[in-house]
């Protein structure tokens, strides 16, 4: 008997696990030359938690690229555990850049069906909330009038795309305005996004049935994100 309450207390465990979900939080704010990005990752209902920051974002010039401090935080529920913090700055060039899509091209060459893959498991993820405000303005009202257009028309193609793959749950607030008379631009926008945790652990088993099919496929991604 004390068996089958075993049992039953595991498959509760299992059903309630893989029924909870793996929620991501991005905001990202741009006012005049200032970026701030900001990612939380939320599991387990809030036990396990990741946070992600750049708030600082400097433009150097074409040669030099992007200077970017970066900040992250783990909270894993462990005995006397507490927050890792971890801050850092790198530079992003164009080498940098360069060096990020060869190494992304190399990775997808070494998983079958890569896209596949990839748009089944966006279509699995849902878009809990969505906020995108821009403030946009310049000297000339007519040339003011006409960027509002222009950005709005970038938003919904953007958007278009976006909401293709993921399910929208929640009233989208969009919003362009246009400021007469001065110069300025601000945009914020703010997402939450969630897949349910059975769903995640069944998409990465899916996604490494699929490395492990191509020959050196383990061993190519291995050897990648070791360097990273």
């Amino acid at each position: 008997m004390v068996w089958v309450w075993i049992v039953l207390i595991v498959i509760v465990l299992i059903v309630v696990v893989a029924l909870s979900g793996v929620r991501t939080h991005i905001i990202y704010t741009r006012e005049s030359q200032d970026d701030q990005f900001n990612m939380e990752i939320r599991a387990l209902y809030g036990i396990f938690r990741y946070r992600y920051s750049i708030p600082v974002i400097q433009f150097e010039g074409l040669l030099k690229g992007f200077s970017v401090e970066k900040e992250s935080s783990t909270n894993i529920p462990m005995p006397a555990s507490k927050d890792h913090n971890n801050k850092d700055q790198i530079n992003i060039d164009r080498k940098v850049i360069l060096n990020w899509y060869e190494k992304g091209k190399v990775l997808i060459h070494h998983v079958i069906g890569f896209n596949h893959w990839l748009m089944s498991t966006l279509k699995h993820t849902h878009c809990t909330q969505l906020s995108w405000v821009t403030n946009v303005g310049l000297d000339d009202a007519a040339e003011t009038a006409i960027t509002t257009g222009m950005i709005w028309g970038l938003k919904t193609s953007i958007l278009g795309v976006f909401f293709n793959q993921i399910k929208l749950e929640a009233q989208p607030q969009l919003a362009v305005v246009p400021q007469f008379n001065q110069t300025m631009f601000r945009t914020h926008f703010d997402c939450s996004l969630m897949i349910r945790m059975g769903y995640a652990f069944f998409a990465g088993l899916q996604l490494f049935v699929r490395i492990y099919k191509v020959k050196g496929g383990i061993r190519t991604w291995q050897k990648s994100l070791s360097k990273s």
